[in-house]
């Protein structure tokens, strides 16, 4: 089914009131104002494609099953987009992907995936966009997963991204990727059980900074890797359980950044034979970074280099649990 509007339009697949057949909703709307909701439930194999031209559109997606495919692209002129979309069912056998674009100013997407394999890929461009991210949704009615991918492109200044990968848990696996070209970014990312990985890179050459990433991961077997160029960019990483590895790379002269001083770094691990690498400023330029590490367990190391002048670093090691 294939429409062209410029109106609201509501369309409700449901697959119990017909064969189990996999079904197809392709929406294309040009002009102002536009929204759509669109609701699959009862098969497997259904896809949603909706394409929107215009300003204040809309789009509202709701899919139960498993192997459900929903593409959103949200147009290049547009302003004040918004993006719902859900998938999977509790228990179910996941394998969903959604894939989410919208250029322009102010976009806003919310999306969230039940069970295991499944996939998210978001781009945003223009300014103060925000992204919210959730699979597994054991916080919410689902059962948590394992193996599920998210990965996140945002072009502009101030945008701000909140990925949650299995709260409060069941499963692991999972795997995390923020891009955040630009300054004055913000990225929240926060997976619970066991083998998550998760990447982030934000600023650009010669940009001028100002990013921060806040993370936590819960489990054993987890890795985390920061890469923040410009001055002034924060992060703040917290790992618990054991085994869990945290690479941490402000400045990056080494890379393809520019450098940059005045970057904070705020590290914590709890647990056993967990490892830390902390960088500010390789192969140097800028200066006055500080760096806070505490680890609290038994056999954990750390790796530490700032280069530059006006530095600072605090080291906490301990055995036992972080002291309230």
């Amino acid at each position: 089914m294939k429409s062209f509007i410029a109106v609201p339009v509501s369309l409700v697949a449901l697959a119990m009131a017909m064969p189990a057949v996999a079904q197809t909703i392709d929406i294309d709307q040009n002009g102002t104002t536009n929204s759509a909701t669109i609701t699959q439930i009862g098969t497997d194999l259904n896809s949603i494609d909706v394409d929107q031209l215009g300003t204040n559109s809309a789009v509202d997606v709701f899919q139960v099953g498993a192997q459900q495919s929903t593409t959103i692209t949200q147009g290049e002129t547009g302003d004040f987009n918004t993006v719902f979309a859900v998938q999977g069912d509790i228990g179910g056998a996941g394998s969903n992907s959604i894939m989410s674009t919208q250029q322009g100013s102010d976009n806003f997407a919310a999306l969230g995936q039940n069970s295991s394999g499944n996939l998210i890929t978001a781009t945003q461009g223009g300014d103060s966009n925000f992204l919210f991210l959730d699979q597994g949704l054991a916080d919410g009615a689902g059962e948590g997963a394992d193996g599920n991918i998210v990965e996140v492109d945002q072009v502009g200044s101030g945008n701000t991204g909140d990925i949650r990968q299995n709260l409060t848990s069941s499963g692991g696996g999972n795997f995390a990727s923020a891009l955040q070209i630009s300054d004055n970014n913000f990225v929240d990312i926060a997976q619970e059980d066991s083998g998550n990985q998760a990447f982030v890179i934000q600023g650009d050459i010669g940009g001028e900074g100002g990013n921060s990433v806040l993370a936590s991961q819960s489990g054993t077997g987890n890795f985390f890797a920061v890469a923040q160029n410009g001055f002034g960019n924060s992060a703040d990483v917290a790992q618990s359980g054991s085994g869990n590895e945290l690479f941490l790379d402000q400045g990056f002269v080494d890379g393809v950044g520019l450098g940059g001083g005045e970057n904070e770094a705020i590290t914590t691990q709890t647990g056993d034979n967990n490892s830390i690498t902390l960088n500010q400023n390789l192969l140097s330029e800028g200066g006055n970074n500080s760096a806070t590490v505490n680890q609290f367990g038994n056999g954990y190391s750390i790796t530490i280099d700032q280069e530059g002048s006006g530095h600072t670093m605090t080291i906490t090691q301990g055995i036992g649990l972080l002291p309230e």
